[in-house]
């Protein structure tokens, strides 16, 4: 069965490449791209920009690895910062349902 495409950041994308081509590396499978698109675009650029400091036998399993380590594996942090900044259209429909219950 074919992988899932993962689709991440250009800057991530571009790095992940730079470090496949320097260390000849086969580029990580999509469940690591996928844990990668779990964490904020500029913790992704910081772990990765580490691993590429590194001499690497398996890319996936060293981005696995790093993506254990406390700094990165928190997915609280991340879920707070997107839930107490709310996007316009929840605003909007939040704003909508309090005057539909007063004016009902």
């Amino acid at each position: 069965m074919a992988e899932q495409l993962v689709c991440l950041p250009a800057l991530v994308e571009n790095l992940l490449r730079r470090i496949c081509e320097d260390q000849n590396q086969t580029p990580p499978n999509s469940t690591v791209r996928q844990r990668l698109t779990a964490i904020e675009e500029h913790r992704a650029l910081e772990l990765l920009n580490a691993i590429s400091k590194n001499k690497i036998k398996s890319l996936s399993a060293f981005i696995n690895y790093m993506l254990n380590q406390p700094q990165y594996s928190s997915p609280f942090k991340s879920s707070l910062v997107r839930l107490s900044q709310p996007s316009n259209a929840l605003s909007a429909l939040g704003e909508l349902e309090f005057r539909k219950a007063f004016l009902l």
